[in-house]
């Protein structure tokens, strides 16, 4: 009896620390890039200076072509800006938009090069509040990267405001 419980820990303790149980855990929020956060601060600034207010903002560690789920709750016709920043030498930046029904309400895609933005910005005005999923993905060479994102909301005092796009240098 002993040597059997004794061969049941020892084979829970190789599960317990295989690598597949640790890959799982590599993406998480709070890593560092100082040109990313610049970049990001500047076009949080480009609208809250149009009556905009910060809703959720993270920096976060990615995968090359890993999805990272944003889970947040929106409400019902609330207007969102959506920022998703990601790292200058990336050559595709991918936003999937997804209802509490996993059913898909939008794809933004950039495939890029060194001209075109290192960013996806994204207009949103729910028509139902629900949990809402985003999606985000960045490519490079299959190294792990930061990218920053934010939901902005526009301040109830604001809603007949006109909203102006960002229309910022993409990084070098």
């Amino acid at each position: 009896m002993k040597s059997l419980l004794y061969c049941l820990a020892l084979s829970c303790s190789f599960i317990a620390v295989s690598p597949e149980v640790h890959a799982q855990q590599k993406a998480s929020i709070g890593c560092i890039d100082g040109a990313i956060r610049q970049q990001a601060q500047e076009m949080k600034d480009h609208y809250l200076k149009q009556g905009f207010e910060v809703f959720r903002d993270a920096m976060i560690s990615m995968s090359s072509q890993e999805p990272y789920p944003v889970i947040v709750q929106l409400q019902k016709g609330m207007f969102y800006q959506v920022i998703f920043v990601g790292n200058a030498l990336d050559s595709k930046l991918k936003m999937e938009l997804l209802d509490g029904h996993d059913n898909k309400l939008d794809e933004k895609t950039a495939e890029r090069n060194r001209e075109q933005p290192n960013y996806i910005s994204y207009s949103f005005t729910p028509e139902q509040s629900d949990t809402y999923m985003f999606l985000l993905m960045q490519k490079l060479k299959n190294k792990d990267m930061c990218g920053s994102f934010t939901i902005l909301q526009l301040k109830s005092d604001k809603k007949n405001a006109t909203v102006t796009p960002y229309q910022g240098e993409p990084a070098k």
